[in-house]
């Protein structure tokens, strides 16, 4: 699908997901088993793909197909599955998992929610704001679910510990998809377990840098700020609910505290609520006109204008999981440990910029929200649950290469478990259609502007691809835009109804 997406096939995208929905349909499947043979990633894939090709109708309908499987799991985790089934980690988690059904991380979930607002907005639906709150919701909920598993697992891990067996060899991590930049590393120690986390804990400390960028993968602001956005869009009617969008912006900046757009804008509600206050209804009301002047005083006091617009785009993609195998040096044969591992997915765009059609400079898209650190801070807090699994996982190797050499003979048995342990493959599967980062810009367009050119460029400055847009001419404008490589697409929102 990204190949399509590059070379902008949009009809042939919604085509082919229309094709195998009728395939499943005329199959004679009911719309609960054509729901569940499509699949939870499979939705959540095709949701944020509709968004970036503007079709919201069928991104809120894929999203929402997604939402009810969530809901119907009880939003259960892949953490969670890991912790409550160790003795089986190796297949749940890393390794024939690949064939079974999908265990969005917490921060995935949220996403889901932040997707289906955006297209709400677009559609000009302030329902969008009812999801904002909900995604905030389920980001509390999701961190203190995934806190409460660290902290089982934690106990978990100290009495696994005791019972260690099978890891006690030399390793020597290799990546089944070297990268140049990142050469594989090896460990040798005669304490076989400690060498093996240690593997573990060099290769991924690669990523530390990124992952340190955030506290917790549960930072994502994104939603307290559309929430702000769209409060501000209704103070344009009423005044009053501006302090409503300040104290969501205020909750978006507590997330992310080096986001300037957002602390900006805070600096800029926060003046104009200032102003408004300083004014107080005059005591004489005698004409007409002069309550005119005194309205039209207080909306320019108060920092209204004719117009607002609001741009979010979705740039690059989220990292993509590879495989981390490490040989462990047994008494009788070699077993392979296989992890997932993210890795950065290139992106050739440096910045988004906003001008007029004759070239003026109009402003600069700034990151809200880091996906990418969210990942890899995931990949980082995970890592005793991996350790809680590869134990238990060594444990079963040994078990099991012992029961089938009793069965089968020494020979046969070590073969036979080598088979079983070849035959395990990592769960590499995330959700790749999201976005590195979500990038946001808040412009008073200057009095008259009808189009705004979007354009992106790399990081000497070469113009990758623009977009001229068409305001809609209400206080309202909300524009998305999606970058593919060296693509943008982008969707201007409808006004929404019974604003100004």
């Amino acid at each position: 699908m990204k190949e399509a997406l590059l070379q902008k096939k949009k009809d042939n995208i919604i085509s082919y997901y229309e094709d195998e929905d009728k395939k499943l349909k005329d199959s004679g499947l009911s719309d609960v088993e054509i729901r569940d043979a499509i699949g939870l990633l499979e939705y959540l894939e095709r949701g944020s793909i509709a968004l970036t090709l503007g079709s919201t109708s069928n991104s809120l309908s894929y999203i929402e197909k997604a939402e009810e499987i969530l809901e119907e799991r009880g939003r259960e985790s892949l953490s969670k599955e890991a912790v409550t089934k160790a003795g089986s980690f190796m297949i749940d988690m890393m390794g024939a998992g690949e064939a079974g059904r999908y265990f969005p991380n917490g921060f995935e979930n949220v996403m889901a929610l932040n997707v289906k607002a955006i297209d709400y907005l677009l559609e000009g639906d302030l329902r969008s704001y009812n999801v904002t709150r909900l995604a905030n919701t389920w980001q509390d909920e999701e961190h203190e679910k995934f806190q409460a598993i660290l902290d089982e697992n934690e106990k978990k891990l100290a009495e696994d510990k005791k019972g260690d067996a099978g890891l006690d060899g030399e390793q020597t991590p290799i990546k089944t998809t070297p990268q140049k930049d990142k050469p594989s590393v090896s460990v040798k120690n005669n304490n076989r377990a400690p060498s093996l986390f240690e593997s573990i804990d060099q290769e991924f400390s690669k990523y530390d840098a990124k992952a340190l960028e955030v506290s917790s993968a549960y930072v994502n602001p994104f939603a307290h700020y559309l929430s702000g956005v769209i409060q501000e869009y209704k103070s344009y009617k009423d005044p009053s609910l501006k302090s409503n969008a300040l104290i969501s912006y205020k909750e978006a900046l507590a997330l992310n505290p080096k986001a300037t757009i957002i602390s900006n804008t805070i600096a800029q509600l926060s003046g104009s609520e200032v102003a408004t206050k300083k004014i107080s209804p005059s005591a004489d009301q005698g004409t007409s006109k002069k309550n005119k002047k005194q309205k039209k005083a207080k909306k320019q006091e108060s920092g209204a204008t004719e117009g607002l617009l609001h741009v979010i785009a979705f740039d690059g993609f989220v990292p993509e999981k590879k495989v981390l195998a490490i040989v462990t040096k047994g008494h009788d044969s070699d077993l392979t440990v296989q992890i997932p591992v993210y890795d950065n997915v290139a992106n050739p765009v440096a910045s988004i910029k906003l001008s007029t059609k004759n070239g003026t400079a109009l402003g600069e898209l700034e990151v809200i929200a880091d996906l990418e650190s969210l990942c890899f801070r995931h990949q980082k807090d995970s890592l005793p649950l991996m350790y809680s699994g590869l134990i238990a996982s060594g444990i079963r190797d040994v078990i099991s290469q012992a029961f089938i050499g009793a069965l089968v003979g020494k020979d046969g048995g070590k073969q036979l478990a080598k088979s079983v342990n070849n035959a395990l493959t990592v769960d590499t599967r995330s959700w790749l259609s999201l976005p590195a980062t979500i990038q946001a810009s808040r412009i008073i367009p200057p009095k008259g502007l009808q189009e705004v050119v979007i354009t992106t460029y790399d990081k000497v400055g070469k113009k990758l691809d623009s977009h001229t847009v068409s305001l809609n001419g209400t206080s309202n404008n909300f524009i998305f835009a999606r970058t593919v490589n060296s693509t943008i697409y982008v969707t201007v929102g409808k006004p929404i109804p019974g604003l100004i």
